[in-house]
């Protein structure tokens, strides 16, 4: 099998019997933005037409690294859902920070099947930070802000998974049922290609920078502190000392 059909594989024989799809079946949006049945039924229409946009994508490798975002996009919004009334709507849902909370479900996830991933999918630490990323980013019809779209496109080119996040932005406007389709799915459209026209607006240079942060992240005793050392005489040996900003 390729990485798809194995993605198509997991997705209905592993992912279906997850209990974080179990929890998206049990959990209703009903909005006007979402009228299906549940979160797990809109999650099966993104990865459906996500699947449809293969012949934009470079490689399969990066392909799936879509299909994963669609599958987990909206993981964190049983955590999320929150109860709320207003005097036109009267009593909703509401899901502020979902995609934070799915992003962080699928790299716990990750790392708890990280030998399956590996194994199936030639996925290793960067893959589940672009992954992660696109989770994270896959709501961004209210960004505006010329800089903060820049940032943010620069940042996906320099990933490289730019074709990935329009395609999962797409996937995710168009696998709904929501009054007003056609209207909400030409916004979004809209959107994107004001995000990807050739002629917009950028700063060369104005998000690069030559100084590097270095975070080591790990249990006690998996040898952050030794690194550390390690890495303090690369750069003393290279004539590049190190400042250390907090050891904790």
């Amino acid at each position: 099998m390729n990485k798809t059909d194995k993605f198509i594989f997991w997705y209905n024989n592993e992912f279906k019997t997850d209990p974080l799809y179990k929890t998206m079946e049990d959990t209703c949006e009903g909005s006007p933005w979402h009228r299906e049945r549940s979160v797990a039924v809109h999650t099966d229409m993104v990865v459906s037409q996500y699947l449809l946009t293969i012949s934009t994508m470079r490689n399969q490798h990066e392909f799936i690294h879509g299909l994963f975002a669609c599958a987990f996009h909206d993981t964190g919004k049983p955590e999320a859902r929150i109860e709320k009334y207003s005097e036109a709507r009267g009593k909703y849902n509401a899901f502020h920070g979902h995609e934070q909370i799915s992003a962080r479900l699928w790299e716990d996830y990750a790392i708890r099947n990280y030998k399956m991933l590996e194994d199936k999918f030639d996925f290793d630490v960067n893959d589940i930070f672009k992954i992660g990323f696109l989770v994270e980013q896959h709501k961004p019809w209210e960004l505006k802000d010329p800089k903060k779209l820049g940032m943010l496109r620069e940042t996906l080119e320099r990933l490289r998974i730019k074709p990935q996040f329009n395609a999962m932005c797409l996937a995710d406007s168009r696998g709904r049922i929501a009054d007003d389709y056609n209207e909400k799915s030409g916004k979004a459209n809209d959107w994107l290609v004001n995000f990807n026209r050739s002629d917009y607006p950028r700063e060369e240079g104005h998000y690069t920078s030559d100084k590097i942060l270095y975070v080591p992240i790990g249990a006690s005793g998996s040898g952050k502190s030794t690194h550390w050392h390690a890495l303090c005489q690369s750069h003393i040996d290279d004539g590049t000392p190190l400042n250390n900003f907090s050891l904790d």
